[in-house]
């Protein structure tokens, strides 16, 4: 991913999972706050609906409002997140900005459908792409890490080397300190103080991301909970009943940044004068097997048959 895809990534999540589910009990007087979905907008005989008790299965959209000031943006980071708040383990299943899909007939990146028909659309392509039954969205925009932050009242971070951004005047020192919002966007995008290695970088956010939402669940935040709520209803859209976290309050305990287990869609990268990012086609059943079982979809319930039919009218008309 590019260098602000990774960003919104992190930050996306620390922002959904620590407010979310730390603010449960401030959330159960709230509806949601995106547009709403109906089932058989997605597929065919589709309903919107939470599968599994105990457990949601949501796409997270990084929307970043600086590349695009339109309605409907290209979605920077695309996450597809199982949440089990029995045992607290949270997967996530990244999904290349990239990658080709087919839309409407044609070849496009999966992050177009964004564009296209915002949540909705993309919703519709990872449910072609991936073959399970997709709901609900959760996308937030890139600068909730700095509203976030400051509401918290800083981040304690324990940074592996000194970063200084003299464009902005800030200076984080190697070693441990608290960082205001600004200071925590420019750590996280940080990467010439750390070797200048893509890999560095993105181990100091995981760090960022687990710190994140460890300090965001502990009880010293629980009175900074209303204005993170505002914060939420600012910055989040989601068609997930808000209402309904707080009969999962019980759960809170069993959540902890440990039980974070991140996937990438298997495949790779090819350029024909544009890149594209090539799902697997052998290893995308097999990581869906492992991630999604329950969740798998049958062909009455997807928009294959619709692009099929399309691809094949294509195909009638070129002959």
């Amino acid at each position: 991913m590019k260098k602000r895809a990774v960003i919104v990534f992190f930050i996306s999540l620390a922002l959904f999972l620590g407010v979310y589910f730390g603010a449960g009990k401030f959330l159960g007087s709230l509806k949601t706050t995106g547009s709403d979905i109906k089932g058989d907008e997605l597929g065919k005989n589709n309903v919107i609906e939470q599968n599994i008790p105990d457990e949601f299965l949501f796409v997270l959209l990084g929307i970043d409002k600086e590349v695009s000031t339109t309605d409907h943006q290209r979605s920077d980071t695309i996450m597809v997140c199982k949440v089990n708040f029995n045992s607290g383990n949270v997967d996530i299943l990244s999904v290349p900005r990239d990658t080709q899909i087919r839309l409407n007939g044609n070849i496009h990146k999966v992050n177009a459908a964004h564009a296209y028909e915002g949540a909705k659309g993309s919703l519709k392509a990872l449910r072609d792409l991936l073959g399970i039954d997709l709901d609900y969205y959760v996308e937030v925009d890139f600068d909730s890490v700095e509203h976030i932050v400051d509401a918290m009242g800083g981040v304690e971070v324990d940074s592996p080397a000194e970063i200084v951004v003299e464009s902005r005047h800030i200076r984080i020192p190697k070693g441990k300190s608290k960082l205001n919002g600004d200071e925590a966007l420019q750590y996280v995008r940080a990467r010439h103080p750390l070797g200048g290695s893509d890999e560095a970088r993105i181990e100091n956010q995981h760090y960022f991301i687990k710190t994140l939402i460890d300090q965001l669940l502990s009880p010293a935040n629980i009175t900074k909970m209303p204005k993170m709520v505002e914060i939420f209803k600012r910055d989040v859209k989601t068609n997930i009943p808000l209402g309904d976290m707080a009969a999962y309050l019980t759960k809170l305990p069993n959540f902890s940044s440990s039980k974070i287990h991140s996937y990438i869609l298997p495949g790779d990268y090819k350029n024909d004068g544009i890149s594209w990012y090539m799902a697997d086609e052998e290893q995308l059943p097999e990581i869906v097997d492992r991630l999604f079982a329950e969740y798998k979809l049958d062909d009455q319930t997807t928009n294959h048959e619709d692009n099929d039919k399309k691809e094949d009218e294509e195909e009638f008309q070129n002959n």
